[in-house]
């Protein structure tokens, strides 16, 4: 039987995480623009908050490092990617906004936890 939980932000990334072990993020952007540093900024703050500081990001310029985005399969930026925990989790596009960034993160982190 499904049934519909709701959780508060809060609880979704707390429930997402393994016991103790640190969110693992990859930003990939396409030099340094104003919409890779846009994102830059608007991300850090918002993953601080959600996971309480328990998270690494990683940042890669495609264009100084495509061999890094070849590998990872990465063709569009900006492209956020959670390596750790699995499953991994891919989000591309629109950073232009912390509140923005925070539903996206969310909704996806929502999809991969069961419901009580």
């Amino acid at each position: 039987m499904t049934h519909d939980v709701k959780r508060t932000p809060a609880q979704t990334c707390h429930l997402s995480q393994a016991a103790g072990q640190t969110q693992v993020f990859h930003l990939y952007v396409s030099g340094a623009t104003p919409r890779s540093t846009e994102a830059i900024t608007h991300l850090k703050p918002v993953l601080g908050k959600l996971f309480d500081g328990h998270y690494e990001l990683r940042v890669t310029d495609i264009y100084q490092e495509p061999q890094k985005a070849n590998a990872a399969q990465v063709y569009l930026a900006p492209t956020l990617v959670r390596e750790n925990p699995a499953p991994e989790l891919r989000i591309v596009g629109d950073f232009s906004s912390e509140e923005v960034i925070t539903s996206l993160l969310i909704a996806r982190l929502s999809n991969e936890v069961p419901d009580e």
